[in-house]
């Protein structure tokens, strides 16, 4: 019987997260007794764009509100505009705990954040993003390239004067046919971890039709029920294990659930 503290004994966990974001999700499995493949399906870039800063400093000196839609924007963004102070007066708000626990450990005060898997609605339903609070407020929105627009777009109908200031982009690597070939039929992958839409979407570009029944029949953890819902439409068979908190113990525990299944197929 596997011991408590090695319930992930014999699972193989794919982890698509942009390089470095995922050492310590791997390293958790690998406490776990699991084994954790590193397979980055996601580069994040910052904006190489000197009036893109002046455009950032001038997006938060001029709003009340602050909204950083992920920990890329908030990292990025504190290392353009180091000083804490470019934050005082305002409300900054955090989309999920990694992207608080940056902006605190940048020294920026006053952050609110939300624990749900499904960051933009939550902050939505924060009371002082309300229509009656919000309206006729500027807000400034922090995001990479193409980000999703509900944000933007709900904020505007409740009256406020949004700015939004893209400052990272995301690229998705293209691996060499054959080590795409190799993760199905030698890594073989009990678990894929899918942290954001676009890695999902390059996972599947990047398969080969003849490797695409292995894929489709792999289960995944998520960090969001979003990303779920996509996985399912994409034709993944197996329910999405999704992560009740958006947070590596979160995911873990996504997992560990999965490898329950798993264990009990076998």
């Amino acid at each position: 019987m596997t011991q408590p503290d090695r319930y992930l004994k014999g699972i193989t966990v794919l982890v698509t997260r942009p390089a470095g974001r995922g050492d310590s999700l791997c390293r958790d499995i690998e406490a776990a007794g699991g084994r954790a493949v590193s397979f980055p399906l996601l580069v994040v870039r910052p904006m190489e764009d000197p009036a893109l800063l002046r455009r950032l400093r001038d997006a938060v000196a001029s709003s009340a509100a602050v909204i950083f839609v992920s920990r890329n924007a908030a990292e990025i963004a504190l290392r353009w505009l180091p000083d804490p102070a470019a934050f005082a007066g305002r409300t900054v708000y955090a989309a999920g705990p990694a992207t608080r626990e940056a902006l605190i450990k940048g020294g920026v005060g006053n952050v609110v954040g939300t624990d749900s898997t499904r960051a933009s609605e939550a902050l939505l339903a924060i009371p002082e993003l309300d229509g009656d609070r919000i309206g006729g407020a500027d807000v400034a929105i922090i995001r990479g390239e193409g980000g999703r627009e509900l944000l933007a777009t709900e904020l505007a109908r409740r009256g406020a004067r949004v700015n939004v200031v893209e400052i990272y982009r995301r690229e998705t690597p293209a691996p060499p046919p054959e080590q795409v070939h190799a993760l199905w039929h030698e890594v073989r992958p009990d678990i894929v971890v899918i942290t954001s839409a676009t890695a999902l979407y390059n996972l599947v570009a990047i398969t080969a039709d003849d490797c695409r029944p292995l894929l489709f029949g792999t289960r995944l953890a998520v960090m969001s029920g979003r990303i779920g819902d996509i996985a399912s439409e994409l034709g993944f068979s197996k329910p999405p294990l999704v992560a009740a908190a958006p947070s590596d113990a979160g995911l873990v525990r996504a997992i560990a659930k999965g490898a329950e299944f798993i264990q009990h197929d076998r």
